[in-house]
């Protein structure tokens, strides 16, 4: 059986989505754990997940435990929405390349390109409705 650590501090990537989530334009407290939540939802996370990898820390029985490096594509997901508000997806995936996760770095530029993509469809849509619209009034 693991023994609980006494001593447990977050990993890299940890301390980075915990900086990004501090840094100014400062969030509240109240502020930056709805942003957390908000994120980890819609990427399909709980708040309680969110807080096991940014912390570094799993909690089971009241006993403390070290929490392992979160999977590539959960921690892009969790600095991109931490951090988006302050830098490009390229300086994010950079800051995570220089923490020593290169394999989240790509995972954050392939979800930047799928939001942006998703996004670029969905005001191609609003523009055909919009211009269909515009077509069907003027044809009346």
């Amino acid at each position: 059986m693991t023994e609980p650590a006494h001593d447990i501090t977050p990993t890299p990537e940890g301390r980075l989505i915990t900086e990004l989530l501090d840094t100014p334009p400062r969030l509240s407290r109240a502020a930056a754990s709805a942003e957390a939540k908000s994120a980890g939802l819609r990427h399909g996370m709980s708040e309680t997940r969110w807080k096991q990898i940014s912390t570094g820390i799993r909690i089971f029985r009241g006993q403390s435990y070290p929490e392992p490096p979160g999977p590539a594509a959960t921690v892009a997901a969790m600095v991109y929405f931490a951090g988006r508000r302050l830098y490009p997806a390229a300086e994010l995936a950079r800051q995570l390349a220089a923490v020593d996760r290169a394999d989240a770095a790509a995972e954050l530029v392939a979800l930047e390109t799928s939001l942006s993509r998703r996004q670029a469809d969905r005001l191609g849509s609003r523009f055909r409705h919009d211009t269909d619209s515009e077509l069907q009034s003027k044809s009346l």
